[in-house]
């Protein structure tokens, strides 16, 4: 044969190595496939289905390799047949492996087992790691790895250009996602360093190896005997593991009838952090003199209260890390009072059983603060706040715990020496609870009463006069009827612990709080001013009303994607400026129900809430002297308002002397089939709130019976009133129907009132701007110049 040099192929199929080929042969097979009757998944292109009577028919398309399953053999023949026609294949029979996975079958039981034992011997022996120790685990607990420990010199990193890390990486990762589940996290630990891996990473991956090499002959199981299948998934995140950014890693894994389908341990994206004040990095803080200074109060504290003993390190002990917390205190208009520096143990390495036992400490709710407020501006006295200082640190411990030495100041003399604690230290998982007990037994002894109801209530009662005390960790609010008490409970605690004493109230747990002789006001103003500054909308147009009737949102499917944790910052932000602000309650709610997959049109409804805030800053709740002390509240509820599940959404409102005390909009669990039973549900919500703050109030020795709540809706006051079965009520769930037995024994009484006096309809739908002002004035809410 002549060669032509100056001819060329034009090619009238693909061929291996275009870049065109692999699409050329998809498109080539869906179309004679379809021929066949079968039809593409719409969520996986590859998987093809086919349908007929009882048969089913799956093909599964891996490049060229083909997979076929099916409940009825000549019709798989069939497809056989018919690709033979269209293509050369070659039938391999019942299929046992693919992909490097051997499959077996035990139809005895219904299973089929997945393993790559071949494949992993074959990495073993690839990385001469065959005749290995075996491992019990893929990463030993307490192994930390990071940059520091990768080679600098040209030496270093000459040697381990020499070990096969990545290849070895990338071995490991092929299993893992194939059928090894259980090296997820393992695997992407070690996968960061494949750059530049130091002799700590390469250890990591061979402890992975060993690992395998133990359980190479374990099988990936599906089936079973269920006749019925279930998926079920599984989400975890541990936080700011990674010790070169303080990122934290996700985890997911989902079964299918218990077998292991899908799964993934990956570093998050963006660093997550678990507190809103402002944390700074140690190596900066040693640079400046005035968080040295911090630093140093803080470890005088230790030496102090005793808080622990330099020994050396204990064997078979953990040791808990430690690190530094360093925050600013501000005021309530944002000035800096206070350079804060916190020792904290790395409590997440502690072991359930012998590091700690108990745990739980109660902690105060709003709705208590709230309470606590309205009540002292009822009484007239002045309330007064504490804080106590390492409040942690006055509990000695059951348990025996060892720390590290805090970093930046590690004895000189003894390097390797750790401390042994005598009492709590911040971080530790038993520490809210130590310093609960200790607080708890200091004022029994005082002659004080905890509250039956609220935990965190401590009162202490005279022939004329009452002091009461308020808790939140280590933060104290107090007052009294006789100003003389207060200043003895300040001397009371100053000679037990040492104490921040900061005076009248003005500003707790992100509330500014304003006492006169006419009661006390609460709002969030520079909280609100912050959330705009931080979200750049300081420079945004105010609107009146923070959502615009009708209601228009629903899961917007086609919609434009935004970032979601914009929008999840931007929502958690808002939830909680509603603890002085019911009147985005409602607008926040349903926002919130779209965080999953947020769209360009949530993101403007919830800009709109930032708009009306911008106009109105300083609004806030009115506790004035003169009212009185009567419960009362008003039950609502829209009708199948959520647009994606037809759910109605509750709404409610509780008052003492007529000023809000307690809100709630929350979409309802069920789907009602009327309005009645919307309102029913919403009624017993209610009354389950109003119950609470009944008991609630009986701390304060306020007895209250017969407590009205006001509902627009006659036939939910019927349901409720009325103890007989009704055939349009017999599905309702039985927790709701305890509304009833209150209703009969007169702890309650419902009340019908017209629609447009309705102030809980402020809770359950978007209004008008006029119903809008008329509603939250009605429920005390102003601004503080009104």
């Amino acid at each position: 044969m002549v060669w032509v040099c100056d001819r060329v192929c034009k090619l009238l199929k693909s061929i291996y190595g275009l870049k065109q080929a692999s699409r050329s042969w998809n498109l080539h097979f869906d179309e004679r496939i379809k021929e066949f009757g079968f039809a593409k998944s719409e969520f996986e292109p590859c998987v093809y289905t086919k349908f007929s009577g009882s048969i089913v028919t799956f093909l599964v398309l891996y490049v060229d390799d083909i997979l076929l399953i099916g409940n009825d053999v000549p019709s798989l023949q069939s497809v056989k047949s018919w690709l033979s026609k269209c293509f050369q294949i070659k039938d391999l029979g019942e299929a046992a492996y693919i992909l490097g996975i051997k499959i077996y079958r035990n139809r005895s039981k219904r299973l089929i087992e997945l393993s790559q034992s071949t494949y992993i011997d074959k990495i073993l022996k690839k990385f001469r790691m065959n005749e290995s120790k075996k491992g019990f685990i893929p990463m030993q607990h307490g192994i930390v790895l990071s940059k520091t420990q990768c080679p600098v010199s040209s030496q270093d990193q000459d040697k381990m250009r020499s070990v096969p890390y990545a290849s070895a990486n990338g071995s490991i990762m092929y299993a893992m996602l194939c059928t090894k589940s259980d090296v997820a996290y393992s695997v992407s630990v070690t996968s960061r360093y494949q750059q530049n891996p130091g002799e700590p990473h390469w250890m990591a991956v061979k402890n992975i190896l060993k690992y395998l090499r133990r359980t190479k002959d374990m099988f990936l199981v599906f089936g079973g005997s269920e006749d019925e299948i279930s998926v079920t998934g599984y989400s975890d995140a541990s936080f700011q593991t990674d010790k070169d950014d303080f990122r934290s890693q996700s985890g997911y894994v989902f079964t299918l009838n218990g077998g292991a389908i899908s799964w993934k341990s990956s570093k998050q994206d963006t660093i997550a952090d678990s507190t809103t004040e402002a944390e700074y990095i140690y190596g900066t803080a040693l640079r400046d003199p005035a968080w040295v200074l911090a630093m140093q109060e803080e470890l005088a504290e230790f030496i102090r209260n005793n808080v622990w003993l330099l020994v050396p390190r204990p064997k078979k002990r953990t040791i808990i890390g430690s690190k530094w917390i360093f925050r600013n205190k501000l005021d309530e208009v944002g000035t800096i009072i206070r350079n804060k520096a916190r020792l904290v143990a790395q409590g997440y390495r502690q072991e359930e059983g012998i590091d700690y036992d108990e745990t739980f400490a109660p902690v105060a709710r709003l709705e208590g603060i709230r309470l606590f407020l309205a009540f002292a501006a009822h009484m007239n006295f002045k309330v007064f706040q504490m804080d106590i200082k390492n409040a942690f640190l006055n509990r000695k411990l059951n348990e025996e715990v060892y720390v590290a030495q805090p970093p930046g100041f590690v004895d000189p003399k003894f390097p390797d020496h750790v401390y042994k604690l005598n009492k709590a230290l911040y971080g530790l998982k038993q520490a809210p609870r130590a310093r609960y007990d200790t607080l708890l037994t200091f004022l029994l002894s005082k002659g004080f009463e905890r509250g039956k109801i609220d935990s965190t209530l401590f009162l202490k009662k005279y022939p004329k006069h009452i002091l009461l005390v308020q808790i939140y960790v280590d933060d104290i609010i107090f007052g009294s009827t006789n100003p003389k008490l207060c200043e003895k409970f300040e001397l009371l605690m100053k000679n037990e612990y040492k104490m921040s004493l900061m005076g009248e109230l003005t500003y707790f747990l992100g509330l500014q709080i304003k006492q006169s002789e006419k009661g006390i006001f609460i709002n969030q103003g520079k909280y609100v001013l912050d959330m705009l500054k931080k979200f750049d909308l300081t420079s945004c147009t105010p609107m009146k009303t923070p959502m615009a009737p009708p209601l228009s949102l629903d899961k917007d499917s086609k919609g434009k994607p935004v970032d979601v944790t914009l929008f999840r910052g931007m929502i958690g932000s808002l939830l909680y400026l509603t603890a002085s602000r019911p009147d985005i309650m409602y607008s926040t709610c349903l926002c919130a129900r779209y965080q999953d997959e947020p769209k360009e049109s949530h993101l403007t409804a919830v800009k709109r809430i930032f708009r009306y805030l911008k106009g109105t800053p300083n609004l806030g709740l009115w506790y004035s002297k003169d009212s009185g002390f009567h419960l009362t509240a008003y039950s609502d509820s829209d009708f199948a308002g959520c647009k994606i599940d037809r759910k109605s959404t509750t709404g409610g409102c509780h008052l003492l002397g007529g000023k809000l005390m307690s809100w709630i909009s929350k979409k309802q669990n069920s789907v009602s089939t009327s309005t009645a039973e919307a309102e029913y549900v919403a009624a017993g919500i209610c009354c389950a709130q109003v119950l609470w703050l009944r008991n609630q109030l009986q701390d304060y020795d306020i007895q209250l019976s017969k407590i009205p709540i006001y509902c627009d809706n006659t036939s939910a006051i019927a349901i409720a009133n009325n103890p007989v079965l009704h055939s349009k009520t017999k599905h309702i769930e039985v927790r709701y129907h305890f509304i009833r037995d209150h209703v009969m024994n007169g702890d309650i009484e419902l009340h019908l009132v017209p629609t447009e006096y309705q102030l809980a309809d402020l809770f359950t739908k978007p209004l008008d701007v006029t119903r809008f002002n008329m509603l939250f004035s009605e429920l005390g809410m102003l601004n503080p110049d009104e």
